[in-house]
């Protein structure tokens, strides 16, 4: 008995001698696959965070390409002749527009002149840009087609129009979209 009994401890020696060792290999194993998951993701983080990098660069060229663009556009005038330009639809532009009553009267006193490209002083360029609204809204790149003044010269026409409360203009959309108010219809048959 002391002969099976040392064989079953002998045996479960190796067994679990056996068992350790295989675990030990397994282990190993399993550490050399965490390395490499480990190394893989930092490619993978390195390579995500490289791509990003360029991607951001490259935006940044589409953006600026894209200002030239526009300027250059501006530069060269409209792309259809003021006559066949489109309008959007009809809006309702007098909705969220406010002046001080006070702003409108002081303004109004003020003589209504502009400067064209030669450098001449003209009440002409008021009257003109009053008819062309009289016809039907426009943006203020259509009103500077029509009088030939420069987009910066247009854009500040059209503020001291629309301060003196000649004009009404639709803020909630890009390029604003302008009108001919009723005072804009008294000046302009006035100024006839």
């Amino acid at each position: 008995m002391v002969l099976i009994d040392d064989v079953v401890v002998g045996l479960a020696a190796a067994v679990t001698t056996a068992s350790l060792v295989v675990l030990a290999v397994l282990l190993a194993k399993y550490r050399s696959l965490v390395k490499e998951a480990t190394k893989s993701s930092d490619l993978a983080k390195n390579v995500w965070d490289s791509m990003n990098s360029r991607l951001a660069v490259q935006d940044t060229r589409i953006i600026d390409l894209m200002a030239r663009v526009e300027v250059y556009s501006v530069r060269k005038g409209p792309a259809l002749p003021p006559s066949q330009a489109t309008i959007p639809p009809t809006r309702d532009v007098t909705r969220q527009m406010s002046r001080p009553e006070a702003q409108m009267s002081q303004s109004m006193s003020q003589p209504a002149t502009s400067v064209t490209r030669s450098g001449t002083t003209t009440k002409d360029t008021d009257a003109d840009i009053l008819r062309a609204l009289a016809e039907g809204p426009k943006t203020s790149n259509q009103i500077r087609a029509i009088i030939g003044l420069s987009r910066e010269h247009t854009g500040r026409l059209m503020k001291q129009l629309f301060t003196r409360g000649l004009v009404v203009r639709n803020d909630q959309n890009k390029p604003y979209l302008y009108e001919v108010t009723e005072a804009g219809r008294r000046y302009l048959a006035n100024s006839a």
